[in-house]
């Protein structure tokens, strides 16, 4: 072997060798290292996928989604604390979107498949479709109601498409010209605006499941990302806020008891810091609760500022209770008894907010029964030195049923006792880790 041919042989060794650490050294599958990531995985440990429908063991359905958004200041600003609140919500408005575009092509796309087969759903069918109280009742009525609403359409086209079936067999030139004409208003952009819509109304009224904090140096301000989750048991919960009727909420499961509020509280740790929004869980008796985490922060340290500033809080976790139940409800109480989408969508407008569209029902007023204050808390953040205030707020189908109590006067002494708030203040150093860059819980409910 002459030496060019030992020096060739030396070269691809060294190619082969080269190639093979960095095809170890790259791996698409470990993550971007975004804090939409962290969000990911959770999820993913918890044996779920985001965005599609999941089937949980009791046989009920959930849609987990994922959101992130950069805070707008660095950590030094006056600003940060509030315009961390910003990014939070702000990442749960771009969770809400992700999912609302992926609904509306499912939605479209189901609808396509339809009108291909020619099975446009008979007045009959509507009227007794099963209004329901899931999500999956809410989506397959809605989708009927779209195709009633382009049945519609086709008749101002002067296409009958009921007519044009049942002559299917002599008449299948003029089923599939109806077929064309009824994919071709399907895209217009009044009918899309349609779909956009019913998508919109199948992602109000989330729980937050963790909240993610992310701060790389030279990277970006600080960046938040949150882990949700829709389903079935919020919703009954949505709707038993809503209708001040505690019966409407799921059942207490006694056999599988979570912990209290406290311990729950106190689990969060130093994540108390970083979580925001409202979650579901399970109290030491089964019973399914609400928590409602608001944040605002201390400008100057003053008595009156600090009284100021847990009032803000406690206005956030109000709003983030509020914004819960009644998306969500309005959707499906004006989902009962309509036969027509322009019925469906009667008395209500389209709020935009980034990409993702809220609904907002003018006629609906919302007032909150049974919430009480659970604690109040102050912490210093470790990059800004400000010091955050939070409020956790709770609600719960035995607080609701006590308040209706109260409010009528018929409360005995155990239940006033029992029905008084705990309103404790937790001092800031009781928070003994002073921060967490994630918000969770092991507490879990959906």
């Amino acid at each position: 072997m002459n030496w060019l041919q030992i020096k060739l042989r030396i070269f691809i060794s060294i190619f082969f060798i080269l190639g093979s650490y960095n095809s170890l050294a790259f791996d698409p599958y470990e993550g971007s290292g975004l804090p939409a990531d962290k969000a990911s995985a959770y999820i993913e440990s918890l044996g779920y996928t985001t965005n599609e429908r999941q089937e949980l063991p009791d046989g009920s359905y959930a849609i987990f989604l994922t959101g992130m958004m950069p805070i707008a200041v660095a950590p030094d600003h006056p600003n940060f604390i509030a315009e961390r609140t910003v990014a939070f919500d702000t990442a749960v408005i771009n969770a809400k979107s992700e999912f609302a575009k992926f609904l509306g092509s499912r939605i479209k796309g189901e609808m396509t498949l339809e009108i291909k087969r020619g099975k446009f759903p008979s007045p009959e069918e509507i009227q007794n479709a099963s209004n329901g109280t899931s999500a999956v009742d809410f989506y397959q009525k809605a989708k009927l109601l779209l195709m009633s609403e382009l049945d519609k359409q086709l008749k101002e086209n002067n296409v009958d498409i009921y007519s044009i079936q049942d002559q299917a067999a002599d008449n299948q030139k003029a089923l599939d010209e109806a077929t064309a004409r009824a994919e071709k208003l399907l895209n217009e952009r009044k009918f899309s605006q349609d779909i956009e819509q019913t998508a919109n109304r199948m992602v109000s009224g989330v729980q937050i499941l963790g909240v993610w904090e992310d701060f790389t140096p030279g990277e970006t301000k600080g960046t938040m990302a949150i882990a949700a989750v829709y389903s079935d048991k919020t919703l009954k919960l949505a709707q038993a806020i809503l209708n001040k009727d505690p019966s409407l909420s799921p059942k207490s499961d006694f056999l599988n008891p979570g912990m209290s509020i406290k311990e729950t509280i106190q689990d969060f740790g130093a994540g108390l810091l970083t979580f925001q929004g409202t979650k579901l869980i399970k109290n030491e008796k089964g019973e399914p609760v609400l928590l409602s985490f608001g944040h605002s922060y201390l400008q100057i340290e003053t008595t009156e500022e600090k009284m100021f500033a847990e009032r803000e809080a406690s206005l956030k976790a109000d709003g983030y209770l509020a914004s819960f139940a009644g998306e969500m409800v309005s959707a499906f109480e004006s989902l009962n008894g309509r036969s027509t989408y322009s019925q469906f969508t009667d008395g209500e407008h389209l709020k935009r907010s980034g990409g993702y569209q809220s609904v907002e029902n003018v006629k609906f007023n919302l007032e909150l029964s049974g919430v009480k204050k659970a604690i109040s808390w102050v912490q210093e953040h470790p990059l800004s030195g400000q010091k955050i205030v939070g409020v956790v707020k709770s609600w719960s189908p035995t607080s609701a049923m006590l308040a209706d109590k109260a409010e009528k006067g018929e409360l005995s002494k155990k239940e006033e006792t029992s029905s008084s708030d705990d309103n404790t203040l937790l001092e800031s150093d009781t928070i003994e880790e002073g921060y967490s860059s994630e918000g969770t819980s092991s507490n879990l409910d959906f």
